[in-house]
């Protein structure tokens, strides 16, 4: 019996792990952010090198932006190509949404794998020019059984205090 050695596959080709010369950076469930988490893009903040996630604000389904090694271009789109379970997203998102990883529930995430360099452009060519995040998605397997788990999160407020303000008849004297 012979252990082999890790091998890497890759859109041209095959080649060992310690060879391959592409920068990629690969988070698993086991390493993603903890708490209430609103959207995939949460789960990886300050997690990978080189990439730099910039919240778009408050509003409801709004998109971050997200810049892998800097932004590289002065007309065209500096975005990531996004790869869902091998499928391609379109850089510009999907049509009637702000943000296109909001397709996908955070905890249905099981992978987020980001290839950095130029090599992605190869495997999916002119659009990965900016690098590339590849999302994996949580599988059922053959013969585990069924597996149920809820996320919960709640909140408590009270006033901490009250500010002394005038009444309808202080106010109009």
């Amino acid at each position: 019996m012979e252990n082999l050695d890790e091998v890497i596959v890759i859109g041209y080709g095959q080649v060992k792990k310690d060879d391959a010369t592409g920068s990629v950076a690969a988070v698993s469930s086991d390493d993603f952010n903890m708490g209430a988490i609103t959207s995939p893009q949460e789960l990886v903040t300050g997690k990978i090198a080189g990439v730099q996630i910039t919240n778009g604000g408050g509003a409801p389904g709004a998109g971050s932006t997200i810049r892998i090694r800097g932004g590289s271009s002065v007309s065209a789109s500096n975005h990531p190509l996004f790869v869902i379970d091998g499928v391609p997203v379109d850089n510009d998102g999907i049509s009637g949404m702000r943000n296109p990883l909001n397709t996908i529930h955070p905890s249905d995430i099981e992978t987020f794998t980001v290839l950095k360099d130029a090599s992605a452009t190869a495997i999916y060519g002119s659009r990965a020019s900016n690098g590339v995040i590849l999302i994996t998605t949580k599988k059922g397997r053959k013969g585990t059984p069924l597996k149920i788990s809820y996320n919960g999160y709640s909140s408590v407020s009270t006033p901490s205090g009250s500010i002394d303000v005038l009444n309808a008849d202080q106010f109009s004297k």
